[in-house]
Parts: C-alpha cells; sequence; structure tokens
C-alpha cells in the first residue's frame, strides 16, 4: 500500500511539473497516478476490511467493518472525481 502511495503521489506531481511536455507523457503520468490509486483502495483498504470481516463472520463487528468499509471506498471514490474538476479548470 506504501508503494501505491508513493507511485501515485511521484506521477501526480511530475505530470504538474511537466505540464510543457507532451500531452501522451502528461496523460500517461496521470494515469498511472489514477491506477495506483485505485491499487492502493485495494491493498490499503477493501483487502484487509475484507479479510478481518472474513474472520468476525456474521458478528456485529463484522456488520460494522462493512460499513466502514462502504464508507471508505465511496469515499475515496468520490477523491478522483474531485481531483479531475480540479485539474480540468
Amino acid at each position: 500500500a506504501l508503494l501505491c502511495v508513493q507511485s501515485m503521489l511521484w506521477c501526480g506531481a511530475t505530470a504538474d511539473a511537466l505540464l510543457s511536455a507532451p500531452l501522451a507523457l502528461t496523460a500517461s503520468l496521470l494515469a498511472a497516478s489514477f491506477a495506483s490509486f485505485y491499487l492502493l483502495l485495494h491493498c490499503g483498504i477493501r483487502a484487509p476490511l475484507a479479510a478481518c470481516r472474513r474472520h468476525a463472520a456474521d458478528t456485529a463487528t463484522g456488520k460494522r467493518l462493512r460499513g466502514v468499509q462502504t464508507y471508505l471506498l465511496t469515499t475515496w471514490h468520490a477523491f478522483p472525481l474531485v481531483w479531475l474538476l480540479d485539474n480540468s479548470g
């Protein structure tokens, strides 16, 4: 998960720094940043919470973990949309 964060931040920062570079390079860096972000969602949020939920089975803790997982994934999926709207102008 930490490598995903590093990749996401470095690709995004490099794309911002190279705005005068060819569009294909900038778009590729932004695409890599988005891909790293979604890999982070899986590696850092979904997989660990799903493993905890499996161990908790149908207990109240399992239901709370499902709620936490849903909340985190929903709010984190909104982040790229806000970021894209901010970068588009």
